[in-house]
């Protein structure tokens, strides 16, 4: 069986593909990564907003928007990957995508050998539809100006997609673990907001 190319390698091939160029459209992106689409594409437009530079207003939406399309196509049990042309057409600047490659390299390089192909369950059809699902709720999260949430939002939603793209049942594990932590989390504090204001 034909190894699937690792993310690392993948992420590097991207920058080397588009070097040359001084922006890229999201709809390139999508084009380049080929066939690990979903899972490579869901960790490239998360990893802006796990980063410091996310502070910046409107930067989340920018980039979650696409994850949207994306859990939707998971959802639907899509082959392949489209997004409206608007979308698509957008474009991101070559410099700040190499650099946003560049900070989470070593980090990905560190985690890389631990993903495996394992406990093939979670990797199911039926599954992957309720990872869309989590996904979806996820990305609608990470649009809103909800403060000091993005990074954790975006953390998640790379979990999934490092999962999904190794089929690593282990790491969906992790993902579904921490978005039930913090969902827990959201929801008391909600109510507590609530009791305060109505006090």
């Amino acid at each position: 069986m034909h190894k699937q190319t690792g993310i690392v390698e993948l992420l590097r091939q991207l920058i080397k593909t588009h070097e040359e160029e001084t922006s890229v459209t999201y709809g390139e992106l999508v084009k380049s990564i080929g066939v690990q689409a979903y899972g490579l594409i869901i960790i490239l437009f998360a990893l802006p907003s796990a980063l410091p530079i996310s502070v910046v207003p409107g930067f989340s939406f920018i980039f979650g928007l696409p994850i949207v399309f994306i859990a939707l196509h998971i959802i639907a049990a899509k082959p392949s990957l489209w997004l409206p042309t608007a979308l698509a057409n957008r474009t991101v600047e070559t410099n700040q995508l190499k650099k946003v490659i560049n900070k989470t390299l070593p980090y990905l390089s560190s985690i890389e050998h631990l993903l495996k192909p394992r406990w093939s369950f979670f990797t199911s059809p039926t599954m992957e539809r309720l990872h869309g699902i989590v996904l979806l709720g996820l990305s609608f999260l990470l649009l809103l100006p909800i403060p000091f949430s993005n990074f954790i939002f975006a953390t998640l939603i790379i979990l999934f997609g490092l999962g999904i793209s190794e089929n690593d049942g282990v790491v969906l594990v992790l993902a579904y673990i921490g978005s039930f932590i913090y969902a827990l989390f959201l929801t008391s504090l909600t109510r507590e907001l609530f009791r305060l204001f109505a006090t």
